[in-house]
């Protein structure tokens, strides 16, 4: 009874002790769960911030690019931009007529080698306007009226382009304008336009001034030689416009002379200027065409 009594005794302690160790492991358990949980939790907190100030960042970092690239389109725009008229500077002439000049030249030479028909509309005239006596209005009415003067001018010249058209201050109260693909035909009607456009009505100054403003107009057509193509870069097409502005003011200003064809490419070898192409038209080597009775 007694070893009997000792086994049961034994058998309660071992009982106890298992569930103690039972319960204790229960409650390891509870807690690794809870720490796993908690763990988990923080972790997806943190995740949560992380992303959050990902976000704020990258939005941030957005917005400044965008500034950045308006700070530079800015940029770009007054550097090509006159800050006086409005109107598009040298620079951007420059920057932009070399691709019209190569689509001008594929197209002739496409139909000069029979892969094409001969292009219509596809020429590019390009005038040089000076306004006549501009330095007497400065001399005797100021500067600010000169300005006006300008301002004015420039938007008479954006009525007689169209807004494809390139229309640049080219410095002082020179102005050069583009007419992109287009017939070489219009030109002596665009020429004409533009003089009467400038010396049709006076000039309002905000004073109540009136000015009568006239201008001399010399353009140049290209391909120089329809039939063949001959590259030329802009400052050779400035040149001859600047050729024909010369004949203009030579035949009493407030009108306009054209250079409208060479008929071979050693006429336009070497400088080109007022003395140069007056000897050309004695030879017959260009074809010109100035305002009737000018």
């Amino acid at each position: 009874m007694k070893v009997k009594e000792q086994a049961l005794e034994q058998a309660s302690l071992n009982e106890k002790s298992l569930l103690k160790n039972v319960f204790i492991g229960l409650i390891v358990i509870l807690f690794s769960l809870l720490f796993v949980l908690y763990r988990r939790y923080t972790l997806r907190k943190a995740n949560e911030r992380l992303e959050w100030k990902v976000r704020i960042q990258t939005r941030e970092l957005s917005e400044k690019n965008e500034q950045l690239i308006q700070s530079l389109k800015l940029i770009e725009s007054e550097s090509i931009t006159d800050t006086l008229t409005g109107l598009k500077n040298r620079r951007f002439l420059q920057k932009f007529i070399k691709t019209d000049i190569a689509l001008c030249n594929r197209e002739f030479s496409d139909w000069h080698q029979g892969k094409g028909r001969k292009p219509i509309g596809s020429d590019l005239l390009v005038f040089i306007l000076d306004i006549d006596d501009f330095k007497q209005v400065n001399d005797r009415f100021g500067h600010q009226i000169g300005d006006e003067v300008l301002i004015e001018f420039s938007k008479r010249l954006e009525h007689v382009f169209r807004q494809s058209d390139y229309i640049v201050r080219w410095g002082g109260e020179e102005f050069v304008a583009v007419a992109r693909f287009v017939d070489r035909k219009s030109a002596m009607v665009l020429a004409q336009r533009l003089v009467k456009a400038i010396n049709d009505t006076k000039f309002e100054m905000h004073d109540n001034t009136a000015l009568p403003i006239t201008c001399s107009v010399g353009y140049v057509c290209y391909p120089l030689i329809p039939t063949k193509v001959i590259s030329c870069h802009l400052e050779k097409l400035i040149e001859m416009s600047d050729a024909c502005l010369y004949l203009a003011k030579a035949s009493g200003k407030n009108t306009w002379v054209g250079l409208e064809s060479v008929h071979d490419e050693e006429a336009f070898v070497g400088d080109f200027n007022k003395t140069s192409l007056e000897t050309l038209i004695q030879q017959k080597r260009v074809t010109i065409r100035r305002e009737s009775g000018s």
